[in-house]
């Protein structure tokens, strides 16, 4: 309904509040608007200011519907049903007295606000038509949604879902075809469709249209008979039209992160000349033996997909292929064609199901990096010491117990060998002069029990060993003389129960692990390696550390975790140290000179049950970001203090070092 009053204007309705249609009845009947209309020919209540008072004299109206005529009696006695939103439970209509005139905001508020605001409550059917009585309703008229109660409930209008529109290219195709350029680069677009004006497109050798949201391709790109490079990663596209193997002078397709299911599409089969073929991240179950018309690939990259079958023979018919890339896939079997591939000079199988690989290999004598991580393998055929090239051989995480003997003799350019997580008891056969050239030595989660004398005679350029995770029981004096380039020693994880005085020949080392041992005691010689910065030797039986440690000037982090330390060594206070972890030992004090260490970051403290109490001092180490005091007694600070975490006790310990200083009662 279009209501409004007959004469005279007097009360106006904020805006904001015809925003929220209401249910007048959910309102308490204490309004002042609903008291007005009680009683026919009763005065309304006159408000303090004079001139509200003469605007409300007659509040009494008649409405009508425009067009229409008077408002019926009965429909005024009917009690009419606001509507509102289901979450708003309690809503209202605010009035509040105008100071007269026309409203100057234009339709944005139909009523004007003033402090004296008036609640606009339930009741009678005579009560609300008194309270509309008193709003101003303008001559431009604004729409009332009522509810009746045989009406249905009524919505908002809700503008449709307009479908997203990718940017027009046409331009850009136009501009290129104008231009005769050769390069057309339309990546980045969140093009949806690539419009048919391709076809046009004759001199374009290099299409770029990665990074959109293709879902197929159309005909008329195989019109585009010049193209030699197309690059469509990063999209969604599900298949290939076959019109593209028109496209005789393709040499490059990349289609990685997109969305090829169980085999590659055929008409990939048909572009003779492609050179590279790049299908990373897509959902390909199975390479066809088509795969053998491709005999240009130089590099065949199906890396990431979920290929279960056994690669096809015909792959030995590649004899220009340089790189293949067919890591983590399920493939379980290579062919033995591949040796044919002898060009082939990168070969990545790793995290695959292959439990052996054939003899053939051994004809690949340009390979120059063979990754084999991450399979099931149980063995390594001899005929690999043919390939004089490799600088790596890495054959982490299989079954491994051995090696043929001198395979890795007669590889005389590696410079890495990774064998971890594998089932070597011993070191593999060959002697010292597997190792002559290598910098990196990684034999780690194994079962080794020692380290034969002299097997490090002739690696002079070794600079990291890592046997963590080993059965060693002890260190032969002899083999730390052949070590002295090591700037990485791992030895975490075994049974040693000391460390050699040789130790001090490692002049070079900068990380030395020597956690998860049985170590109750640490030479004094180990201030020799002035070069170390980090120092591992937690889950030991440590119960103090000589003094010689503060030599290490270039230390700058320590971990003693779970040792039997009852103090901290006052040679740790002379450090440089960023990150200090004692957590879980028997400390009980703190000493003061813990104030020196300026450089210190992180302090863990946590899980020391005996510790009493914190040093004022520890204020001063002004870099520390990190203070963990879990589980520690610390009875000596207030409770209320400990409880509200470290940043409040530095806070503390700080305001008990300014008054210590005051005081002067330092204890230096």
């Amino acid at each position: 309904f279009y209501i409004k009053p007959a004469e005279h204007k007097g009360l106006r309705l904020s805006s904001s509040a015809m925003s929220k249609p209401v249910d007048t009845r959910s309102v308490g009947q204490s309004s002042v608007v609903s008291s007005m209309s009680n009683v026919s020919g009763q005065s309304p209540p006159k408000p303090s200011d004079p001139r509200k008072a003469e605007r409300l004299v007659h509040y009494k109206r008649d409405y009508y519907i425009p067009g229409l005529g008077h408002i019926p009696q009965e429909i005024l006695d009917q009690p009419p049903l606001f509507y509102s939103h289901e979450d708003e439970q309690d809503a209202y209509y605010s009035i509040s007295p105008s100071g007269g005139g026309t409203s100057t905001d234009g339709d944005s508020q139909l009523f004007s606000s003033s402090p004296s605001t008036v609640q606009f409550g339930s009741g009678s059917p005579e009560s609300l038509a008194g309270s509309l009585a008193s709003m101003d309703i303008r001559q431009k008229q604004k729409r009332v949604m009522v509810q009746t109660p045989s009406s249905k409930k009524l919505e908002a209008p809700r503008k449709p879902a307009v479908p997203e529109k990718g940017p027009d290219v046409t331009k850009d195709i136009a501009k290129c075809k104008a231009n005769s350029e050769t390069i057309l680069d339309l990546s980045g677009n969140r093009l949806t469709a690539l419009p048919p004006a391709v076809r046009d497109l004759n001199c374009v050798t290099e299409m770029y249209l990665y990074d959109n949201k293709l879902t197929q391709l159309p005909d008329e790109i195989g019109a585009m008979v010049s193209l030699e490079k197309l690059m469509l990663q990063q999209n969604c596209l599900t298949s290939l039209p076959l019109t593209m193997q028109y496209l005789t002078k393709l040499r490059v397709l990349d289609l990685r992160h997109n969305r090829l299911e169980n085999r590659i599409p055929a008409v990939i089969y048909k572009l003779y000349g492609l050179t590279q073929l790049l299908l990373t991240y897509n959902k390909i179950a199975e390479i066809d033996p088509d795969i053998g018309s491709l005999i240009s690939l130089t590099v065949l990259v199906v890396n990431r997909n979920t290929i279960r079958m056994p690669i096809p023979s015909s792959i030995g018919t590649l004899r220009q292929l340089k790189k293949l890339d067919l890591s983590h896939n399920k493939i379980s079997e290579i062919p033995d064609e591949i040796g044919k591939c002898i060009l082939l000079s990168d070969v990545n199988l790793q995290h695959n199901n292959l439990t052996a690989l054939p003899e053939s290999i051994g004809e690949l004598r340009n390979l120059t990096r063979l990754g084999l991580k991450y399979n099931q393998l149980t063995s390594i055929p001899k005929t690999l010491a043919n390939c004089q090239k490799l600088d790596e051989f890495n054959i982490e995480n299989n079954d491994i117990a051995t090696l043929p003997e001198g395979l890795l003799s007669s590889m005389k350019r590696l410079t890495s060998i990774v064998l971890s997580r594998n089932q070597f008891v011993h070191f593999p056969p060959g002697g010292p002069s597997q190792f002559t050239n290598c910098l990196s030595v990684a034999m780690d989660h194994n079962e080794i029990g020692s380290i034969p004398v002299g097997m490090f005679s002739t690696a002079r350029h070794l600079t990291k060993l890592d046997l963590n995770t080993n059965n060693i029981q002890a260190l032969v004096p002899e083999n730390m003389i052949n070590l002295r380039q090591l700037v990485e020693l791992d030895l975490g994880n075994n049974r040693l129960t000391c460390i050699p005085d040789e130790i001090e020949l490692l002049q070079r080392l900068e990380t030395l692990v020597l956690s998860h041992n049985s170590i109750n005691k640490l030479t004094e010689k180990i201030g020799a390696c002035v070069c170390l910065r980090r120092l591992e030797l937690e889950y030991n039986e440590l119960e103090t550390l000589p003094a010689e440690i503060g030599h290490l000037s270039e230390l700058r982090e320590i971990n003693l975790i779970s040792n039997k330390l009852a103090t901290i060594p006052l040679g740790i206070t002379l450090l440089p140290l960023v990150v200090l972890r004692l957590s879980e030992n028997c400390i009980r004090e703190v000493p003061r000179e813990i104030g020196h260490m300026t450089n210190l970051k992180e302090l863990y403290l946590n899980d020391n049950r005996d510790l009493e109490n914190l040093p004022s001092t520890l204020s001063l180490c002004s870099k520390l970001e990190l203070l963990n005091i879990e589980h520690c007694r610390l009875s000596l600070i207030p409770t209320e203090i400990v409880s509200c975490g470290s940043n409040v006790v530095m806070q503390f310990l700080k305001q008990v070092y300014n008054y210590e200083k005051n005081c002067h009662v330092q204890e230096l």
